[in-house]
């Protein structure tokens, strides 16, 4: 019986050892996944357009239900909803070759005057 306990103490050890490497990493993950959440909730205190506030509300309840049982899942849908926040208002959207003048305090909205 002595023969076998040297190798179920090195069984042990590395069984060990794999475990204090992969387990805080899992923890840290998923810790991301959380604090990305709370990054895009307090992103989407400042959205006004309601029907855009309420798919972002959806893909992080969404994310939020998958936080505890997949981690990429998680971080897909809050990429989403940090891409709905991100996109640009239809209007601007609708007219891909036009320049938007809409944030200068121009007149008649010129760029170069």
């Amino acid at each position: 019986m002595r023969s076998s306990e040297p190798a179920m103490s090195m069984l042990f050890r590395r069984a060990a050892l794999a475990a204090c490497l992969v387990l805080p990493a899992l923890a840290t993950a998923r810790a991301d996944c959380a604090y990305d959440i709370g990054q895009a909730k307090a992103r989407l205190a400042f959205e006004t357009d309601k029907v855009r506030a309420a798919l972002v509300r959806k893909l992080l309840a969404k994310a939020e239900d998958e936080r505890r049982v997949a981690e990429s899942e998680c971080r897909n849908d809050v990429t989403r909803a940090w891409r709905v926040l991100k996109a640009p208002p239809e209007e601007v959207a609708r007219q891909p070759n036009q320049p938007n003048y809409s944030t200068l305090n121009r007149p008649n909205g010129l760029a170069n005057q």
